[in-house]
């Protein structure tokens, strides 16, 4: 019998038993497909390296006034995914070889519930102590008429051929990464979205900024509005609207959220509570409705990053194989939307403050950093800080920009250990630096 089974090979699957099998327990990984789950192979990984891709666009036409000459009419989209395909086997590979060096025992197939303490992969049998769920998530299909000429996320990165025109359909993280990332590669792209904004969770004056640059990168939004059917004529796709409108596109993508992956585990056999998305329940433990039972990542519903499943992960082992229980706060997570500019958050935004009745001091600065000035780029960037008039501590940074994903980890550890602006302020900045506006802005632009 081992002393724990991990359902998934992602990389809170992954983090989960190599962490156990450090404190010596007797591990056993099973994985249907890849490892380094969905943000190895169909995430993450493979979508940033489309935006280094694309965002070298930028970067050619700039050069000019830096005194290069750069031809950015040749781009190669076969080498690009060749490339690609060759740096997530590399990838992994990698998984492979430190889950061996790791002493976990690697079996390759469909884990299936057989009762609380076993799971058969391939009509075998086998016993754990404890048994962790890490199966992530998985794109959500559209049920609509013609809906077999529309792809999905997991499709973009095998596509045969960069398309001319594209129509995405979705607002949140997955939709506006690849409008940006066509809309660069030259695509003519669309948004649309039934709500009245794109990333509706965030903060809405940033978010209204980066949408207002995306615009004038070309990129077209279609708000408040929903595809009624596809189809296919010639070799083009007609998307119909529910207002009547319709749009021509070579391709249509679909990035209209993801579910969590708890399908045919045969949960219903050992009494493994679902939610209404089908997400698996968990306490603050992770520990699911069956007392040796776990859960960790996007399968349980929660905040849907992979940072999130690997410190999920980890305490999960430590506290179960090593007896160190801390707790996780999901408070102050910071992440980064990879549009061009990027999008980066930490903290509460606007409205939340205005919901929780919060008296805050805002402040914000707009500007065109100094390397888009010279090189004759129109992009401009955007800083919001929150901070609490009750005792000077900054609740929350928004970031549109260049790299702003790199820029607010930084600041993501000093908000966690509650930076206060007096704090901030008297930090010595980095000249000339984009980051060194979020040190020097003492002037508070407008208070609610």
């Amino acid at each position: 019998m081992f002393d724990l089974i991990v359902i998934g090979g992602g990389s809170g699957g992954v983090a989960a038993a190599r962490r156990a099998a450090s404190y010596n327990a007797k591990v056993l990984l099973v994985e249907k497909s890849a490892l380094g789950g969905t943000c190895v192979n169909l995430g993450c990984v493979p979508k940033k390296l489309f935006v280094y891709a694309s965002s070298l666009r930028k970067e050619f036409e700039s050069s000019k006034n830096y005194g290069w000459d750069i031809e950015i009419n040749n781009f190669d989209w076969h080498r690009l995914i060749e490339n690609k395909n060759a740096e997530i086997k590399r990838l992994n590979n990698i998984y492979k070889n430190l889950l061996s060096d790791s002493s976990v025992q690697l079996v390759s197939g469909k884990a299936e519930f057989q009762n609380n303490n076993s799971i058969v992969v391939d009509g075998r049998e086998y016993k754990g102590k404890k048994i962790l769920i890490a199966t992530g998530s998985k794109y959500r299909k559209m049920d609509i008429p013609g809906s077999e000429h529309v792809i999905y996320s997991d499709d973009v990165f095998y596509l045969n051929n960069l398309p001319k025109k594209i129509v995405i359909i979705g607002g949140g993280y997955i939709a506006v990464e690849f409008a940006s990332i066509f809309n660069a590669l030259g695509v003519d792209t669309t948004l649309l979205l039934r709500g009245r904004r794109i990333l509706k969770e965030f903060d809405h004056k940033t978010v209204d900024f980066l949408q207002m640059q995306m615009q004038q990168k070309g990129i077209k939004f279609l708000f408040e509005n929903k595809v009624k059917a596809v189809e296919l004529k010639s070799d083009k796709k007609i998307v119909e609207l529910v207002d009547g409108k319709k749009l021509e596109a070579d391709l249509v993508l679909s990035a209209i959220g993801r579910v969590p992956n708890s399908n045919d585990l045969g949960l219903e056999k050992v009494g493994v509570k679902l939610g209404n998305e089908n997400e698996i329940i968990v306490d603050s433990d992770l520990k699911t409705s069956v007392d040796n039972i776990y859960a960790v990542g996007d399968v349980t519903g929660k905040s849907s990053l992979t940072p999130v499943a690997v410190r999920d992960a980890r305490a999960f082992a430590d506290k179960n194989f090593n007896d160190r229980h801390y707790p996780i706060s999901y408070d102050k997570i910071a992440t980064t939307i990879f549009t061009q500019p990027n999008f980066a958050s930490v903290g509460i935004t606007e409205e939340e403050a205005l919901e929780k009745s919060l008296e805050v001091d805002i402040f914000t600065a707009s500007f065109r950093p100094m390397k888009n000035g010279f090189g004759g780029i129109d992009e401009r960037a955007f800083i919001k800080i929150i901070v609490s008039k009750k005792n000077d501590i900054v609740e929350g940074l928004h970031i549109v920009s260049q790299d702003a994903g790199e820029i607010i980890q930084g600041f993501a550890a000093a908000i966690q250990a509650n930076i206060t602006k007096t704090q901030l302020d008297d930090t010595m900045a980095i000249h000339p630096t984009l980051a060194e506006e979020i040190v020097t802005m003492y002037k508070k632009t407008y208070n609610i």
